[in-house]
């Protein structure tokens, strides 16, 4: 069960800043994606 939970914590993670580099930009920030 702590693999799972784990593993979930790093998806939704890698999703929330996925979301917020393409939501929340500004002046300096690079172009390209992680």
């Amino acid at each position: 069960d702590s693999l799972i939970a784990l593993a979930n914590a790093i998806i939704i993670t890698r999703r929330l800043i996925r979301t917020a580099w393409t939501t929340h930009r500004w002046d300096t920030r690079p172009t390209r994606r992680p």
